[in-house]
C-alpha cells in the first residue's frame, strides 16, 4: 500500500511536471503588471527549443491515514525533489523534434507526526548510503533513458522507453514485483504520451487577453486507478514585462474524479486543485507552475482471517515545477543548483 501510494505521488509529479516550461517568471516584480488595451489577444501553443532543458519539480505533502476500525491514524509528510533532463534535437523535414529524457537526480524524505524520519532519499549520495525502499525503486530509473516525439505545434505525438524502465526496475527488484505489476500495465509508453499531452490540452484553443476565461474537460488514465475526469477553469489575469519577455498570469482551479477500475481496493477519489500558471507569451513557454492539491481516497484490502480492512487516505500537496533552458547540458554542479532538497515545511492540514 506504502509503495503503490509513494509511486503514485510520483506519477502525479510527472503530470504536474510536463506543464512547465523555461524558468524566467519567478522573478517578475508585481509591480511591472501591464494594463493592456481591451482586444489584444495572444496564442498559447507549446514551444520547444533545439538543446538542453532541465526541469525540476518540487512536492511538499502532508498525509492522513486510517487504517481498519481500532487503528489509530497515521499522519506523514513528505518532501521530494525530481530532476529531470531533456536533451531537444533539431527539427526533422516534418518539424517532429526528438526529446531524450532521463532522471538526474532524486531527492525523498518523509517523517511521521513526531519527526521521525522514515524515509530519507538522495541519489546524489554514494550507493552505499542508498539503503531502504526508495534506493530499491528509484535507483534503476536513474540509469535509463526514453524518448518523447512532439510535433511542430509541440503536441506529444509518442513516448518510448518508459516500459523498459520499469521493466529494468522489476528485472533488478524481484522483490518489488507484487507492488509494480499493476504499475506496469497502466503505466506504458501510451500511457505517458496521454499524460504529457495534458501540457497542450488545457491551453485555449484561440487567442486569449487579459479577463478572458476557458474550460477544458478531459478523461485521462493514470497508474493504480484507472480512467479519470479533470475539469478545469482558467482565466488570464495579468500580463508582466520582465527582460526575459511579457509574462502572463493565468490562474487556474478544477477537480479530478476516477473509475478506479485499476485498482479494486480504491472505492472514491476526489481531488481538487488551485494554482497558478506563468506563461511567456514572447517564447511561447510556460514558465513556471504551482499546484496546490488536496486529494481524499477510500477503500479496502484484505485484512487478517479475510476480513476486510477499510481506510480513508486524506493528502495535501504542493507542487511546484519550473524549466531551464541552456544551450548545451552545463556541468553537473551548476545544472542541479535548483535540485537541493527542500528546507520549507511540508503542507499544513
Amino acid at each position: 500500500m506504502k509503495r503503490q501510494a509513494v509511486l503514485t505521488m510520483c506519477v502525479l509529479g510527472l503530470v504536474v511536471g510536463a506543464w512547465a516550461g523555461d524558468d524566467t517568471a519567478s522573478k517578475i516584480p508585481a509591480k511591472e503588471v501591464i494594463k493592456k488595451a481591451p482586444g489584444e489577444k495572444f496564442m498559447l501553443v507549446n514551444n520547444y527549443k533545439t538543446g538542453y532543458y532541465q526541469s525540476v519539480t518540487k512536492m511538499d505533502m502532508a498525509q492522513d491515514m486510517n487504517m481498519g476500525e481500532n487503528a489509530p491514524p497515521q499522519k506523514m509528510s513528505m518532501q521530494q525533489v525530481m530532476t529531470l533532463g531533456m536533451e531537444v534535437s533539431k527539427p526533422d523535414k516534418e518539424g517532429d523534434r526528438t526529446i531524450v529524457m532521463s532522471y538526474e537526480r532524486i531527492t525523498m524524505k518523509s517523517m511521521d507526526e513526531n519527526g521521525n524520519v522514515l524515509m530519507d532519499y538522495d541519489s546524489d549520495l554514494p550507493e552505499e548510503e542508498q539503503g531502504g525502499m526508495a534506493a530499491t525503486m528509484f535507483a534503476p530509473m536513474l540509469k535509463l533513458k526514453f524518448k518523447m516525439i512532439v510535433d511542430k505545434k509541440g503536441d506529444v505525438v509518442e513516448v518510448k522507453g518508459f516500459n523498459e524502465m520499469i521493466g529494468k526496475v522489476i528485472e533488478e527488484n524481484p522483490a518489488l514485483a507484487p507492488a509494480l505489476e499493476g504499475l506496469r500495465k497502466s503505466l506504458t509508453d501510451e500511457s505517458i504520451a496521454e499524460m504529457a499531452s495534458q501540457s497542450s490540452k488545457y491551453l485555449p484553443k484561440t487567442p486569449v487577453g487579459i479577463g478572458d476565461k476557458w474550460k477544458t474537460d478531459d478523461d485521462m488514465k493514470i497508474p493504480f486507478l484507472g480512467k479519470t475526469n479533470i475539469k478545469m477553469d482558467m482565466e488570464m489575469v495579468a500580463v508582466n514585462k520582465t527582460p526575459a519577455g511579457r509574462i502572463a498570469t493565468i490562474d487556474m482551479s478544477g477537480k479530478m474524479t476516477g473509475d478506479n477500475s485499476e485498482n479494486p481496493m480504491i472505492r472514491k477519489l476526489d481531488m481538487e486543485f488551485k494554482g497558478q500558471e506563468l506563461y511567456n507569451v514572447d517564447t511561447l513557454n510556460v514558465d513556471k507552475l504551482v499546484m496546490n492539491m488536496t486529494m481524499s481516497m477510500e477503500g479496502g484490502t484484505p485484512g487478517p482471517g479475510g476480513k476486510e480492512m477499510t481506510f480513508t487516505v486524506v493528502s495535501k500537496m504542493k507542487i511546484e515545477t519550473t524549466m531551464k533552458h541552456f544551450g548545451k547540458k552545463p556541468a553537473k554542479k551548476s545544472a542541479d543548483a535548483d535540485a537541493k532538497k527542500p528546507t520549507t515545511k511540508p503542507t499544513e492540514k
